[in-house]
């Protein structure tokens, strides 16, 4: 999603918090169920305070990103899908709608579709795996009478992006052999791999150390201690 932004003329035009707001629908979409609960309990909050029922307008205008982020997991959309509502989205915002109230556009036309052209290859690459649970539930907590779950995502888009802006760091440069490259390739993929497992699952770890052989050691001396 950062890589559009180099696409726009401004930041300070009033259509990029939109732009950013419906490039991400078109990527995410929420777990129904847990969005489900999450109204629920703030209807049980806004009936304390006998506001009355809660509309859909009104629960958009009083949940907030955080609550979202930290009580409902989401997932992406898919590769086709997600192709599909982004191409539309920019052809949206290079009309006449993408422009604002003093008729300055948001895009720069040749700039963004130069960049969707080279981004269509990693909308794969920013896709959930199958099968492999993405989030772990930390606990739980009471509102408006429900009990919610919450969540920790163990990875994202901001992740990812991270993941290759700085994929070029594990190759010390372009003069590597082929088998050298795909070595330090292979070392900072695991490198990475284990960095993540560590922090999203066991914790933060005061000890650091890639090496298997060493790392079997210790276990083993732990164990007999």
């Amino acid at each position: 999603m950062r890589r559009f932004a180099a696409g726009v003329k401004t930041e300070a035009n009033l259509l990029y918090r939109i732009f950013v707001v419906r490039l991400s629908t078109c990527i995410f979409q929420w777990d129904p169920e847990d969005v489900a609960a999450l109204r629920q309990a703030k209807e049980g909050e806004l009936a304390a305070k006998k506001t009355g029922c809660i509309s859909k307008t009104a629960f958009s205008a009083c949940k907030n990103w955080r609550e979202l982020a930290l009580h409902c997991r989401r997932r992406t959309k898919g590769l086709e899908e997600t192709t599909c509502l982004t191409g539309k989205l920019l052809d949206h915002f290079e009309s006449e709608h993408g422009k604002d109230t003093l008729g300055v556009p948001l895009l720069d036309q040749e700039r963004i579709e130069q960049i969707w052209k080279e981004q269509q290859k990693h909308v794969q690459c920013i896709q959930d795996p199958e099968d492999f649970p993405l989030y772990i539930k930390t606990g739980t907590m009471k509102k408006g009478g429900v009990e919610l779950c919450c969540y920790r995502c163990a990875c994202g888009s901001t992740s990812l992006e991270f993941f290759h802006l700085h994929l070029n760091y594990y190759i010390p440069g372009t003069s590597a052999s082929d088998v050298h490259f795909q070595a330090y390739l292979l070392e900072g993929l695991m490198r990475w791999n284990d960095d993540w497992m560590e922090s999203t699952i066991k914790g933060a770890s005061s000890i650091r150390s890639y090496g298997s052989a060493m790392r079997e050691a210790v276990d083993r001396l732990s164990r007999a201690v």
